[in-house]
């Protein structure tokens, strides 16, 4: 789109640079370090294969009296620990001395380091088979190396070449951008999918595309007539908003003068106040932390680099030593224990059984726990209303007391009246004197009912003699000593 612009309008373009981006296939290696301890008197050697994958040998270290032999074919390293070839002086029978080479046992176990290299290509993972024999016993294992697959493509783009096509990219969003912002419609992309597959177009092309576009509106404005299209209101705003603007750009200023100044105050006070060591001693500590770190850090790297497979030979434990690192068992106690075992979890699983059993047995008795907490709630209720009841008559015999005492009283002081010299005692003794005169408000007897003889108690009084006559019979037997 932005080459069919440049041809309508006659625009130079700029010449592209290009950037080659790497082969996207990654061949990963990863390095393997062997270390192997030959007792005196013996041959060893180690060897790392994998079929169709390619490894090779980076290094190779013996510490012994002779050197490593390395078969490239079969990436087998063999070490010589059992004899060595040296030169001792011999005397012939002329009395001429000569040095001749004499073959001597090693006396010192040897020590066989091997790195080798292992290219994954484009794999993520690799199986290989390690074979190590030190003389006495030969071992063999599988090693399997995995690693997350690098993307060289993805790491140029996002990493090497990221701010260059970023800066690329964003001026070809900012062009395409701004040519459907004059010619188009800022609110679709109609004229950019248009003009992308156009090979010929002219500079009325753009300029007629859209009738609505910010050209075709404002393109025929010439700059000697923008004075007369402008309101003078609008023009006065205007000016007054760029005042506005132009104090408060003046007052920032101001203000970040008096800002500096103050630092400068303050920059002149450390200056003669601070002394020169202040933050040496915080520096000093931070660099001996920085140091420590680093140091670990690449120790704990270096750690991590070197790796050892060590495989363990299985073993009677009638056989245990101390200085044979290898996996010691006892058929005798393992059967025993594994017997053991098995035994303990069919027990376990029979009692699992029968407690799931037990619990479906018991029924749940739920409903009668509610039913008693129910009926003692009922008793607690009716208790309180009895309780209550209980109150009030009391509370009732209490007032007819309080009354009864308080006639008593009335009546102390009338009789104390009569004793009073000078009281006209006539009227008291006359109430004295009138007896009461209730009124009978007993209803009068209209009908007689006729009651037939209840002959019920007839039964219970000799049922109540036969069982006393029983009760003392029984007591003066009880009272009566045994002979």
């Amino acid at each position: 789109m932005l080459h069919n612009y440049a041809t309508a309008f006659g625009l130079t373009t700029r010449q592209l640079e290009v950037t080659t981006l790497p082969d996207n296939d990654p061949h990963q290696t990863m390095e393997k370090t062997v270390e192997l301890t030959i007792p005196a008197g013996y041959n060893g050697f180690v060897q790392l294969a994998a079929p169709g994958t390619t490894i090779s040998i980076s290094n190779v270290n013996g510490d012994g009296e002779n050197q490593p032999v390395v078969d490239f074919t079969t990436n087998m390293v063999t070490l010589n620990n059992k004899t060595y070839i040296t030169q001792v002086p011999e005397v012939d029978s002329d009395g001429n001395q000569t040095m001749v080479d004499k073959e001597v046992p090693c006396e010192k176990p040897a020590k066989l380091t091997v790195t080798y290299l292992v290219d994954f290509g484009s794999s993520q993972s690799v199986t290989a088979m390690l074979m190590t024999n030190d003389g006495t016993q030969s071992k063999s294992g599988t090693l399997t190396f995995a690693l997350n697959p690098t993307q060289p493509v993805n790491n140029a783009v996002g990493q090497t070449h990221f701010e260059y096509l970023t800066k690329l990219f964003g001026q070809i969003d900012t062009l395409t951008q701004l040519i459907n912002f004059i010619y188009g419609n800022p609110n679709d992309d109609s004229l950019l999918k248009q003009f992308a597959t156009t090979d010929t177009s002219t500079p009325s092309d753009y300029q007629n595309f859209n009738a609505n576009s910010v050209y075709k509106r404002y393109g025929n404005i010439t700059l000697n007539s923008v004075a007369d299209r402008l309101d003078r209101n609008d023009v006065n705003d205007f000016q007054q908003m760029g005042q506005t603007n132009l104090q408060k750009l003046i007052d920032t200023i101001t203000n970040l003068q008096d800002e500096i100044n103050q630092l400068k105050d303050d920059e002149e006070s450390l200056s003669n106040n601070l002394p020169n060591n202040y933050f040496s001693t915080q520096l000093g500590d931070l660099q001996k932390w920085y140091d420590t770190a680093t140091e670990l850090n690449d120790t704990t790297h270096n750690s991590w680099k070197t790796t050892q497979a060590n495989l363990l030979t299985v073993k009677n434990w009638q056989q245990y030593s101390e200085s044979d690192p290898s996996l010691y068992i006892d058929p005798t106690t393992g059967d025993t224990l594994y017997k053991s075992i098995s035994d303990m979890m069919t027990t376990s699983s029979k009692d699992a059984k029968e407690i799931s059993d037990n619990a479906k047995a018991i029924k749940d008795n739920a409903n009668q726990f509610n039913d008693m907490v129910d009926g003692v709630n009922a008793t607690k209720s009716d208790t309180q209303k009895v309780l209550n009841g209980t109150g009030g008559l009391l509370q009732k015999g209490n007032d007819y007391l309080k009354k009864s005492n308080d006639y008593y009283k009335n009546f102390e002081t009338l009789l104390a009246n009569t004793r009073t010299p000078g009281v006209n005692t006539n009227s008291i003794f006359g109430f004295f004197a009138q007896p009461l005169q209730p009124k009978n408000v007993t209803p009068e007897k209209t009908t007689k009912i006729e009651q037939k003889p209840n002959l019920t108690w007839i039964p219970a009084l000799v049922g109540g003699i036969a069982i006393g006559g029983v009760g003392m019979y029984l007591m003066r037997r009880k009272n009566t000593p045994e002979n």
